[in-house]
């Protein structure tokens, strides 16, 4: 639900929204493709979301209401390796894909902006981005000193992963329903994510974590910044 070619978030699919995104394609394709959709769907008989934001989208598409259950995700609890008492809470952790709808461009700007206040830790491969993200992102991150991109992780790591870190930040411009948050509340970590979607379902803002506007450096630096120096709020949103 991103459009092109700027990017922008897309609220709601319809015939003529998306010719603007494909206009080589008649408008009696997108009409004929929803048809065909919707008489796939018809032989289901249920569905599970797992946010209310995406149950709505869908519904607003044509699902009928009652054919939809918002089923969370789950994550399996398992063990972490204990987290050493910090004078500061500064060190934020990014994890998964490298990818402008991540907004990994936003928040390596963040980070310049934030200066040594806070450190930041990227985990997540680049796979399949193109050619000039790639230069985007390599210039973003030479330019910010306080960050680092590890790559690839195996998920076996996570757990020793999210103990070195103070918060996890997800600061995604499109809609969300990150698994990564889940597991974040599973580590004890509060999470800094973009106030949309189901990221805003599945982060109290204030109570497990804090929620930024999407796409916006300069507030989520002073997001970072504020999250760095605040210990007692770090330690009670990891604790909720």
């Amino acid at each position: 639900m991103l459009t092109v070619p700027d990017g922008a978030r897309c609220q709601k699919a319809g015939t003529d929204r998306c010719r603007g995104c494909h206009p080589a394609m008649p408008a009696a394709a997108h009409l004929l493709r929803k048809v065909h959709l919707t008489a796939l769907l018809s032989l289901v008989d249920a569905f599970t979301a797992p946010s209310r934001f995406l149950a709505e989208r869908f519904v607003e598409w044509g699902i009928e209401a009652d054919r939809i259950t918002v089923l969370p995700n789950q994550v399996q609890a398992v063990a972490h390796p204990p987290r050493g008492a910090r004078a500061r809470p500064n060190r934020l952790a990014f994890f998964g894909n490298i990818a402008p709808h991540k907004g990994v461009l936003p928040l390596l700007a963040a980070a310049r902006l934030a200066g040594d206040r806070v450190t930041l830790d990227l985990h997540g491969g680049l796979g399949h981005a193109e050619d000039g993200f790639r230069c985007a992102f390599a210039d973003a991150l030479a330019a910010a000193p306080n960050a680092h991109h590890h790559g690839t992780y195996a998920r076996a790591d996570l757990p020793a992963l999210m103990a070195r870190a103070d918060w996890v930040v997800l600061p995604s411009i499109w809609w969300e329903n990150a698994l990564v948050l889940l597991e974040a509340g599973a580590a004890g970590l509060p999470v800094i994510c973009s106030g949309i979607g189901g990221m805003a379902e599945m982060v109290e803002h204030g109570v497990t974590g804090l929620h930024v506007p999407p796409g916006d450096p300069r507030a989520l630096a002073e997001t970072m910044r504020a999250a760095a120096g605040d210990r007692a709020g770090q330690a009670r949103m990891a604790a909720a």
